[in-house]
């Protein structure tokens, strides 16, 4: 009797479990279904961007002010912005959130957003999820000042408000904006960029377009192959603020070299073999460039080259003790979008002392005063790296010179310097994307009498989601 007993408890806990299990599978699945539900409109349009552009005609697509019209509805209105005087503002919202991709990546992409914004009279704000750059920088411009963290915070409530509108927890980034309102310009899509539909978009009265790039599509540039950037355009939105401030050289180096370390064995970077690093050292020390008579300040993510240029050529470096140039540094937790980190009095402290995340705060502090100080040198050598490349190109080509080094040439036994990659080369002129007009100078753009794919998508129930696709052709 007692091992009978014993089996039916053992059959009866065997069933209870297994019912446990599939009952929390079934309710897993069923709140899947529901973000789906909300989820699947905003997905469609992205995945089916290039079919449901909006059809615009022959006509339309010459003028530049004349946009596509709509053939599916917003699925979220935006708030409209005045200013005391009653004028429209409109706004570019630089995410800085592109996976995988480092600052030198996401320094261009805002670079690119500020040329976009004073196009097409749209003030430029900086996203809260690029929180490593909110850790070292402050915003400076009058009108972002004023009216960026105001839009940020519409958004914000108004997503707080859909989630308890819905009455369970969106997916992990529900903060992200509608993929609607969302133009992703990335230089390693495969995807051309529609610029004729990008000129639409900004010129647009959408109140805030949230942009995802790295890119400018095609940067202007004149005669030469040089993009003309204003004088002091970082200074012009932005400034270090204390934590960074702290951490910068007291008197800004004239002379910077960047030696970007490889990431790995497939990581091929010229100029950083022996008898490269050696020849640099004698250049800039008793060569004949201009810049031989100013003691050199080197930055580096490979720290143990501190020693070797200062002791071989009286060079001078930042106290860091360990420094990454490669990655975008995200983890530990999204800080307030004011929050500033306090680093300690001593720049190159890394005691036990500080927690785990401080010490991650204080390595990115380190990042960018490194970033900062290639930016206002007056000349800068580096190894390819988009790192120290992104803080030349914001500065105006006349008021900085900077060469890439290429490594040790045996033929002529000298060192190469190649001249900076400067986005574009060569003798066409590219206007900026606002000024772009005919055919010739707009590219990528869909054909008037293209065939396009309109989604629609009908909710016929708490549970159903269905999907209506047709294709249409514009006459």
């Amino acid at each position: 009797m007692a091992n009978s007993s014993t089996t039916t408890r053992t059959y009866n806990c065997v069933v209870f479990v297994t019912l446990f299990t599939w009952t929390g599978i079934i309710w897993h699945i069923h709140q899947r279904l529901q973000r789906l539900e909300d989820e699947l409109p905003q997905r469609l349009q992205f995945e089916f961007e290039w079919l449901t552009s909006d059809g615009t005609t022959s006509s339309s697509r010459d003028q530049p002010n004349a946009h596509r019209q709509s053939h599916h509805p917003r699925l979220f209105e935006q708030k409209r912005y005045q200013d005391e005087q009653g004028n429209t503002l409109r706004f570019l919202m630089f995410q800085g959130d592109i996976t995988g991709q480092g600052v030198g990546n996401h320094m261009q992409g805002l670079l690119a957003a500020h040329l976009l914004g004073d196009e097409f009279d749209r003030i430029v704000c900086v996203s809260p999820a690029f929180d490593d750059f909110w850790l070292a920088f402050e915003q400076v411009h009058p009108m972002a000042t004023r009216w960026c963290p105001q839009v940020i915070r519409d958004w914000e409530a108004r997503m707080d408000d859909e989630e308890k509108r819905t009455s369970r927890l969106r997916p992990y980034n529900y903060r992200r904006p509608p993929l609607e309102y969302t133009m992703t310009l990335l230089n390693f899509n495969s995807r051309p960029i529609d610029e004729c539909e990008l000129q639409e978009k900004l010129q647009s009265n959408t109140s805030v377009w949230y942009l995802r790039n790295n890119m400018y599509p095609r940067w202007p540039n004149t005669v030469g192959g040089n993009t003309v950037i204003p004088p002091r355009y970082f200074e012009r939105f932005y400034k270090p603020n204390r934590a960074l401030s702290k951490l910068l050289p007291v008197s800004p180096p004239a002379v910077v070299v960047h030696l970007r370390k490889e990431d790995g064995p497939n990581d091929v970077r010229h100029g950083l073999d022996p008898t490269s690093l050696k020849a640099l050292g004698e250049l800039l020390q008793n060569g004949s460039t201009n810049d031989s008579q100013k003691k050199p300040y080197l930055v580096t993510n490979n720290v143990q080259w501190y020693n070797y240029f200062e002791r071989t050529y009286q060079w001078s470096h930042p106290p860091w003790k360990e420094v990454i140039h490669s990655v975008y540094l995200s983890g530990g937790g999204r800080r307030h979008y004011n929050h500033h980190y306090d680093p300690p009095s001593s720049a190159a402290d890394s005691s036990p002392s500080l927690s785990s995340q401080d010490f991650r705060d204080l390595q990115k502090l380190w990042m960018w005063s490194d970033w900062y100080t290639c930016y206002t040198a007056e000349a800068v050598y580096h190894t390819h790296s988009d790192f120290s490349a992104s803080a030349i190109h914001w500065k105006d080509p006349s008021s900085q010179s900077s060469r890439v080094i290429r490594g040790f040439n045996s033929t002529t036994q000298a060192l190469d310097l190649g001249k900076e990659y400067w986005r574009n080369s060569g003798p066409v002129i590219v206007p900026p994307l606002s000024q772009r007009r005919s055919p010739s100078e707009l590219h990528n753009c869909a054909p008037p009498n293209s065939q396009k794919a309109h989604v629609k998508v009908v909710k016929s129930d708490s549970t159903q989601t269905h999907l209506a696709i047709s294709l249409i052709r514009n006459s």
